[in-house]
């Protein structure tokens, strides 16, 4: 009777499970096919946007003035519509409470300095953001260098690939 029982109940169980699973999936194609087919540029959900290209930061290979490699510190460049979105991340460096401030190089033109002025914590830890506006469709480059304030020049990072004599910035696209 036991043997009965048990075959009796997991058809049954098995069945429920499908309808159940069927009923979610529905829903979900549903919530997708609505999110996907109300995005337009420049409003798209985060999981529609690009990935941001990212690149280490490291001290400046001339003169580094004691600063030592810090392999987590990085930069990152998103671009949504017509801006592009910078990041800068000094993560455990060591230059505690140090005022740095970043400046790019957009395709190759000159240097502009930023307003984002950042402090690092006690471990030497900081970040700063800022954004580029109003830039055309396709590919752009951009070259950062984050340098201390006051007294510029002192001790700073550059991207990775500008570093060392480097002539490469940041690759990234955007789409309008």
């Amino acid at each position: 009777m036991r043997s009965f029982l048990t075959r009796w109940r997991t058809p049954t169980t098995r069945r429920h499970l499908l309808v159940a699973a069927s009923g979610t999936a529905a829903a979900s194609l549903a919530l997708v096919l609505t999110l996907t087919g109300s995005a337009r540029a420049g409003n798209e959900p985060s999981y529609l946007q690009p990935a941001p290209s990212t690149q280490q930061l490291q001290p400046w290979s001339g003169l580094p003035d004691g600063q030592v490699l810090s392999p987590a510190s990085y930069a990152a460049v998103g671009c949504v519509g017509s801006t592009a979105y910078v990041s800068v991340h000094l993560i455990l460096t060591n230059r505690p409470f140090t005022t740095f401030q970043p400046a790019y190089s957009l395709d190759r033109r000159t240097w502009t300095w930023t307003d984002a002025l950042f402090m690092t914590s006690w471990d030497g830890t900081g970040s700063a953001s800022f954004a580029l506006h109003g830039l055309a469709a396709g590919i752009h480059e951009v070259f950062l260098d984050i340098n201390n304030t006051p007294y510029p020049g002192y001790t700073y990072f550059l991207n990775e690939t500008a570093n060392h004599n480097g002539d490469i910035g940041i690759y990234f696209a955007c789409s309008s």
